[in-house]
């Protein structure tokens, strides 16, 4: 080891720094609150400790208040089941069909919470981030022996400190959601899977069938974690069979097979059921069961169902899904996880490609696929989100791509390259970006990238009621992409509409359920002097130049709209920017007037034809202000609820 040792020592100062972090600072206080779904993760990991169970009670109430102003917001729980064991045809094949019980159980999966309980008991809340630290250190020590072992000290560490810090990983350390620890798994279980076909003489635990254990023990946890995990085994499996091992791949199989199968059991066991998601699953926000004597599960959730998803996607939807994958404004690759795209053009133009490569290029590309097929209007990952927090499971695998790196400089750059350009904001300020998820993605050059669309309902920029669902009197749902107005208000003259800031281009999106024709905008000038005003739509665009105080109807052919869809419900999408040259504060313009805001102009939105808002195919959330309708199917008011929370 003493050849390693410049390296090592760069790893083990990583690791101190992040372990003084984690000791010393004060989450609650940072942190402000719970995102994402941190509620849950956080107060199972302290019933785990300090109660050493998974139900739901009085006492984790308390304990949450203690550190958190605000409770457990965006907690997700579920009623237990008598066992009543039966035998389908459909997986998980073996369900509970008995009766609801009064206890109440954490409906997101127990491995996170119960490998954090031990450090959790030790060092309070902060025992999450250690965690995190020795995992996210371990992880850079597997990732520089992997590489070292074909390549110079160098290249490896400064390679492997390039994969994981110019991407947007980093960020998931400060939340207490199991990211940062999927993704590591992930990684480890690769690491024991593939360091022999790289090293000449690796240790015994790091060959043949122990390591193969390993790996597969590790895999089988992190599918019990995502299920979509599952999806690791086969490469190992194939290459296995590829070259007729069949007392090792049978070994890989029943080891993670026990795994994965132990942990749902377990779930069964203890909850009854053995989906965590399914059964009665509500979340809670603002009041909580056993918060008072009068609140209970009943009378306080919102019913979050994850039972039945919806996949049946138009295949015309998709193929734009797969484009916003890879490049989207929000949860694109390229823009959150440029590394992984470095990698794959290593291994293109690379002139060595082993077959445990190609495996796992395409597992990766599959994996991808599935989450765009499987959840195709969330998955990135729901307004709680930094880029595509599902795509944390699938990064690490993108790692072992490469082997030799004959011309490290150009991806070590452009990697950082890209990470200056869209993840500073993020990485600087953790905290800030996890409490306000779509806040970097409303300006810069996030703004020349495609908003996902077909995702609309479940943006990050969602985590902000006044920017989602917002219903106007003409028809149609708007949704704003950026902080360039100050929402949906009414102005006399001019209807309801929105302020547009001076000097500033605003995006925002008309969602009909009707195709239009044309979009009418009225824009009145309010910058108190000549104006520059430009609006585009799908269908073109147009400049005028007004003078302060006029008004101007600009007729705009709609254009192609981009279709919505969820639950066999299409609705249409028109994006609209608004671009103002200059602008006034009117606090400074009278006296009499208390307005602070820099405003440009003042927009009002009219689609043609009326697409007609009151219809039973649309439905409304409370953050929109409207009720759904009675005839509103029960799976499009669930679906279009959806917004904030994760499913």
């Amino acid at each position: 080891m003493t050849e390693h040792r410049g390296p090592l020592a760069a790893i083990a100062a990583v690791g101190l720094l992040l372990t003084g972090f984690s000791l010393t600072v004060d989450y609650p206080r940072t942190a402000g609150g719970f995102w994402s779904d941190g509620a849950t993760y956080y107060t199972m990991a302290h019933s785990l400790a300090f109660d050493g169970d998974l139900l739901f009670a009085r006492e984790d109430v308390e304990r949450v208040f203690r550190e958190f102003r605000n409770g457990p917001s965006g907690i997700f729980l579920k009623k237990g089941r008598q066992l009543d064991l039966t035998l389908t045809t459909e997986v998980p094949f073996l369900v509970s069909k008995g009766p609801l019980t009064a206890d109440v159980y954490f409906a997101k999966a127990f491995l996170y919470s119960l490998v954090a309980a031990p450090f959790v008991r030790l060092f309070g809340t902060n025992g999450l981030l250690l965690m995190h630290t020795l995992l996210f250190t371990s992880v850079l020590l597997a990732g520089y022996f992997f590489l070292v072992a074909t390549n110079s000290k160098t290249i490896a560490l400064a390679f492997t400190g390039t994969f994981f810090f110019a991407s947007v990983a980093p960020a998931y350390f400060v939340w207490m959601t199991p990211e940062l620890f999927n993704l590591c798994l992930v990684f480890l279980g690769a690491f024991f899977w593939l360091y022999e076909e790289r090293a000449d003489d690796p240790p015994f635990l790091l060959r043949g069938i122990p390591s193969d254990l390993i790996a597969a023990a590790i895999w089988g946890a992190v599918t019990y974690s995502k299920p979509n995990n599952i999806i690791l085994i086969v490469p190992f499996l194939a290459l296995l069979a590829w070259r007729r091992q069949w007392l090792r791949s049978l070994s890989v199989a029943a080891m993670f097979s026990i795994l994965l199968g132990g942990l749902f059991l377990a779930n069964l066991l203890v909850t009854g059921e053995m989906n965590y998601q399914g059964g009665e699953r509500q979340t809670f926000s603002g009041s909580y069961p056993f918060q008072l004597p009068n609140l209970t599960f009943d009378n306080t959730g919102l019913s979050m169902r994850t039972d039945a998803i919806y996949t049946d996607q138009p295949w015309d939807i998709i193929a734009h899904d797969v484009i916003f994958f890879y490049f989207g404004r929000f949860s694109g690759m390229v823009l959150y996880f440029f590394p992984a795209a470095a990698t794959i053009a290593l291994f293109i133009f690379s002139r060595e490609k082993k077959i445990y490569q190609w495996l796992i290029l395409g597992v990766a590309t599959f994996g991808g696929m599935l989450l765009v097929v499987w959840s195709p209007t969330n998955y990135f990952g729901g307004a709680g989100t930094l880029g595509n927090r599902y795509f944390t499971n699938l990064f690490p695998l993108y790692f072992f791509l490469v082997a030799n790196i004959r011309r490290p400089l150009l991806p070590i750059l452009a990697s950082w390259v890209a990470a200056s350009l869209f993840l500073t904001s993020i990485l600087i300020q953790p905290f800030e970006a996890g409490r306000r998820p779509g806040e970097h993605a409303t300006l810069g050059v996030f703004k020349w990238f495609p908003p996902e669309l077909s995702g609309i309902n479940h943006l990050p920029t969602n985590s902000d009621p006044l920017k989602f669902r917002q219903r106007f009197d003409d028809g149609f749902l708007g949704y704003f992409l950026d902080n360039n107005t100050w929402g949906r208000e009414r102005r006399s003259p001019g209807g309801l509409g929105f302020h547009v800031k001076g000097g500033s281009t605003a995006e925002m999106v008309v969602r009909t359920n009707a195709e239009l024709n044309r979009l009418v905008v009225r824009v009145t000038n309010v910058a108190g002097q000549k104006n520059r005003i430009r609006v585009c739509v799908p269908g073109g665009c147009e400049t005028r130049e007004m003078a302060a105080g006029t008004k101007e109807i600009l007729d705009l052919p709609a254009g192609d709209a981009f279709p919505y869809e969820d639950f066999g419900h299409r609705s249409f999408c028109y994006l609209v920017s608004i671009e103002t040259e200059t602008g006034a504060t009117p606090l400074l313009q009278s006296r009499a007037r208390n307005d602070r805001r820099y405003i440009g102009a003042f927009v009002h939105i009219e689609p043609d034809p009326y697409p007609g808002l009151y219809s039973s195919t649309f439905s409304f959330s409370k953050n929109s202000g409207a009720r759904p309708l009675a005839s509103t199917p029960e799976r499009w008011r669930t679906s279009e609820s959806m917004t904030i929370a994760s499913r």
